[in-house]
């Protein structure tokens, strides 16, 4: 097995987010340890910046009216639609939301 540098670690992990592979597969291929590589693409995915995305709070006069009414929030870069019941708290979603992005 080869020992990539923390270049080729970048460049490695980077291919491997945008291929259909597991992780078993790609190392395999690439002839690189397994736990190694895991190791990395959890180090360079906690040195990505937190993005937080703008939101209006409007509040409603009547909560009776907005019993059961859904939020909807769409995760940037072609995420899931997440739907929420009115009043969920923002941080959880916030949390959410940048852990899908």
């Amino acid at each position: 097995m080869r020992r990539p540098g923390p270049g080729e670690w970048r460049r490695l992990v980077a291919e491997y987010d945008g291929s259909t592979e597991t992780q078993e597969s790609f190392c395999e291929a690439r002839d690189v340890p397994l736990g190694t590589f895991r190791y990395w693409r959890y180090k360079l995915a906690k040195q990505r910046p937190t993005r937080f995305l703008p939101v209006e709070v409007v509040g409603s006069p009547a909560p009776v009216a907005r019993a059961g009414a859904l939020v909807e929030v769409a995760v940037p870069g072609g995420g899931p639609v997440l739907r929420f019941e009115v009043g969920t708290d923002a941080r959880y979603v916030a949390e959410l939301v940048s852990a899908l992005s």
